[in-house]
């Protein structure tokens, strides 16, 4: 037997095989390929309802055709305009609602957040989007903070006419007006 003179212990005939340790036999390759694989597979699953959630969901009562790819596309764009429009955080803001179609009647209703068209119209969906948007931009305790706010502004601020008035003007000094 022939042998090399780097490697003493290895004969000359060498397998053209690569070298893979015991350690990572071909079945534990394997393994470790098919827990990789069930992982990311587990991921991309959890992950689609995010992906849908930055959406809009359809019912469609009688079955309409509809431009699917047109309506995300305004739905896109009508989102960003808004954004843009108030200079929003970084991450985009998509509106959550129904989609209704074959309705009685076209209308937005806040409270079930439905858009509810008699048929398909961009115009009408594009206004739903924009106004949606405008509704949840801002959490109830944002909305209910600046309510607030403006209402005591609104009563710390004094009319200058008001304050001249005789009900305001301090006592003995004289009538309305008197009063500096």
């Amino acid at each position: 037997m022939v042998v090399l003179g780097i490697f003493p212990a290895l004969p000359a005939f060498v397998s053209h095989r690569p070298f893979v340790p015991r350690s990572l036999s071909c079945t534990r390759v394997y393994q470790s390929l098919l827990k990789t694989a069930v992982l990311a597979y587990i991921a991309t699953i959890t992950a689609l309802p995010c992906l849908a959630q930055d959406s809009f969901s359809l019912r469609n009562v009688k079955q309409q055709k509809w431009p699917e790819a047109e309506a995300r596309r305004i739905y896109q764009f009508a989102s960003q305009a808004v954004q843009r429009e108030f200079r929003a955080a970084a991450k985009p803001f998509r509106p959550h609602f129904t989609l209704v179609l074959g309705a009685d009647k076209d209308q937005m209703d806040i409270n079930t957040n439905e858009l509810r068209l008699v048929k398909w119209n961009k115009e009408f969906f594009a206004e739903g989007v924009v106004l949606f948007s405008f509704e949840q931009m801002l959490p109830a305790d944002k909305k209910y903070q600046l309510t607030h706010r403006a209402l005591s502004e609104a009563e710390a601020t004094v009319n200058l006419q008001e304050a001249r008035g005789s009900a305001n003007c301090p006592a003995g000094v004289g009538t309305a007006g008197d009063c500096p």
